[in-house]
């Protein structure tokens, strides 16, 4: 369960680490975090500083994300001096972005507990969460046991099912979406999410690639249907080539941008595949009653 101690953190940033704070607060806000974020949680037409000092004085925590941009920041190094003098025992996360020290922001950010996101972003994130007393859901819905003679109305459970989770997003699906957009879209290839690009057997190959690097290696995959294991890089190869040769991806990819063909992907692999994190196997197999009881 999240701690309500921590469920508020003043997320302060550089404006140009404006990209990664979105990121790290969609994932937080998916796991029941409230982070606040400028300009997102300021109102049109309020007073900007105003509002960002009422939020220095009320909100539980502090995340300061860590940067060259960060260190030549003045308002950064504002934001951490202001909310240390209103409670200096709230919590603070240094998060790096690059080789820049906390105490390079201010002084007093090196007696905190630093953690690095310079060369991977999602063990970072999950440190990130873990500190605020939560955690990232490892499965997205329970495993569907197989059947082997399915009555009609159990296909049609199974059917109206995969409705239901296609139209949900939970932490892990966001996890797997963001995964793509910033490690392959964005720090891989060099493009923005929202850029508009024509599908070319280049851009194919390359958004493939990374996104096998990305996933293969750290999700077991398991048919939503029948429960029997499939291997990663094929489950990822056949729905990927499945969406980029339809109508509606290739549609996607040319006239809104690749944020949302990778929606798009991601949505027919999870309604597809049960996907479980491989570093949380044990945990993703109790039901939660059995944690409970456990507990």
């Amino acid at each position: 369960m999240p701690n309500p101690t921590f469920r508020n953190p003043f997320l302060s940033h550089a404006s140009e680490n404006r990209r990664e704070a979105e990121f790290i607060s969609e994932i937080l806000t998916s796991c029941g975090i409230q982070p606040w974020l400028a300009p997102l949680s300021i109102a049109p037409g309020s007073d900007y500083r105003h509002e960002i000092r009422q939020a220095l004085q009320t909100c539980d925590s502090m995340i300061v994300l860590v940067s060259t941009q960060a260190a030549s920041s003045s308002w950064t190094t504002t934001e951490v001096v202001l909310f240390l003098e209103e409670k200096a025992k709230r919590p603070v996360l240094p998060v790096c972005l690059d080789a820049t020290e906390p105490s390079e922001v201010h002084q007093q950010l090196e007696r905190y507990q630093k953690i690095m996101m310079d060369r991977s972003f999602f063990p970072a994130i999950e440190e990130i969460v873990q500190a605020l007393g939560s955690s990232l859901e490892a499965t997205v819905w329970p495993q569907i046991k197989p059947s082997p003679k399915p009555q009609e109305s159990q296909d049609r459970r199974f059917a109206d099912r995969r409705k239901t989770q296609d139209r949900r997003t939970s932490p892990l699906q966001m996890r797997i979406r963001k995964g793509i957009e910033y490690e392959v879209i964005q720090k891989r290839m060099g493009y923005e999410k929202f850029d508009r690009i024509p599908q070319s057997p280049r851009l194919h190959q390359k958004l493939l690639d990374g996104i096998l690097d990305e996933l293969s290696h750290r999700y077991r995959f398991e048919e939503a249907s029948s429960g029997i294991a499939v291997q990663a890089g094929m489950a990822i190869r056949s729905t990927f080539n499945g969406a980029w040769a339809s109508e509606e991806g290739k549609s996607l990819l040319e006239n809104k941008g690749l944020v949302y063909f990778t929606e798009y992907f991601v949505r027919l692999l999870f309604s597809f595949y049960a996907i479980f994190s491989l570093d949380r196997r044990q945990q993703e197999r109790r039901l939660p009653g059995q944690q409970e009881m456990e507990e």
